[in-house]
């Protein structure tokens, strides 16, 4: 994990859109991230810990999966009525991995908080004539992450470290169904 592979994640990058110059920031962020040591790079900067945890699962013979088709058969097979744990579909060796990534994310310290204060907001919404309206009690939260692993690593955090009785949190994922995107979202 070095600026090397950075540099050459920009180089390929470069080499994809000189042909086309509309290429999209998704096409261009797929080139950059399809190479496992500039995906490393971005996790070990999202999770300081991911490097530690790739070390100790590559001496136990294991590779931490972090691309979309490694693990989006085991997500698309929870069916499970909202919020879904997709915890219960990760392999145990993903399940030590991640468990060795979160445990020293301080990332997740200001994801409490901010979890925590939009459980205490009462503060009602205006009144207008959209469903929400006057609504009191604990807010949503929305959390975009740049990697689908950390989707799933947060996902599963939210699932093993926080309150079940104030927190619950559903993912929402190409895989699923209109009917089903919509039932997560209400």
């Amino acid at each position: 994990m070095t600026l090397r592979a950075k540099s050459e994640a920009i180089r390929r990058a470069e080499e994809r859109t000189r042909s086309n110059r509309n290429v999209s920031q998704e096409t261009i962020a797929n080139s950059f991230f399809s190479q496992p040591s500039t995906r490393d790079l971005a996790l070990a900067r999202q999770f300081p810990a991911y490097p530690a945890a790739m070390n100790a699962a590559s001496e136990q013979g294991y590779a931490i999966q972090t691309t979309v088709e490694s693990f989006k058969d085991k997500l698309a097979k929870v069916k499970t009525a909202e919020p879904r744990r997709y915890g219960c579909s990760l392999p145990p060796q993903m399940k030590w991995c991640l468990d060795r990534i979160l445990k020293k994310c301080s990332r997740l310290r200001e994801f409490d908080k901010a979890a925590m204060a939009a459980h205490s907001d009462t503060e009602a919404y205006p009144v207008s004539d959209q469903r929400s309206s006057g609504f009191s009690g604990p807010k949503n939260m929305l959390v975009l992450t740049e990697l689908p692993f950390g989707a799933i690593a947060l996902k599963y955090y939210v699932e093993e470290c926080m309150d079940p009785t104030k927190f619950q949190s559903t993912m929402i994922h190409a895989d699923m169904s209109k009917e089903e995107r919509q039932a997560a979202i209400d």
